[in-house]
């Protein structure tokens, strides 16, 4: 799973206040590619970052979050094929 954020580095870049909220991931409607389907999904966009859950296929919970007040800085443990940079 890749999950990117655009979060500028040299400026703060204003996020679309549509985004802000919290999101369910629609799993049947999710491409997982050759991973078996999560189980759930959320986000939450906030004023300060992101946060976001996800259930997998056997039952296990990934959570992480970024912080984007001045750049972009992942809070958790994130996979290395994680970017803050689209």
């Amino acid at each position: 799973m890749l999950i990117s954020a655009n979060v500028g580095h040299s400026q703060q870049q204003q996020m679309d206040p549509g985004f802000k909220g919290f999101w369910t991931l629609n799993v049947e409607k999710s491409d997982f590619g050759n991973r078996p389907k999560a189980k759930a999904g959320f986000v939450n966009w906030g004023e300060h970052g992101w946060t976001f859950a996800v259930v997998s296929a056997d039952g296990r919970l990934y959570a992480d979050a970024i912080q984007s007040d001045n750049g972009c800085v992942f809070v958790g443990l994130a996979p290395t094929d994680l970017s803050c940079r689209v």
